[in-house]
């Protein structure tokens, strides 16, 4: 409920992580900072970036979020102030 409930920060997330990943590759790719094997991915390019490349932000942002979410939420029910009292005792 609690990440439905959260579903457009995730989302907004997702886009902002999306376009991070494209402006970064496109421009570290160009100059020759790194490359992508053609031995290790699909083949399927988007703005020249694997889409390997563009699935992985997509993923690592909504970690990110999610995790931030459930974090701030159990701050406000204290149950992570609990579980730190318990760990410490």
């Amino acid at each position: 409920r609690l990440l439905k409930k959260n579903t457009k920060i995730i989302f907004v997330n997702m886009l902002i992580g999306i376009a991070y990943a494209l402006i970064v590759d496109t421009i570290a790719v160009g100059i020759n900072i790194w490359y992508f094997s053609p031995e290790k991915i699909l083949g399927i390019w988007i703005l020249n970036i694997p889409i390997e490349e563009i699935l992985w932000a997509i993923l690592v942002a909504i970690a990110i979020s999610s995790a931030t979410i459930f974090f701030i939420d159990s701050l406000r029910h204290g149950s992570l102030n609990k579980l730190l009292e318990k760990k410490s005792s």
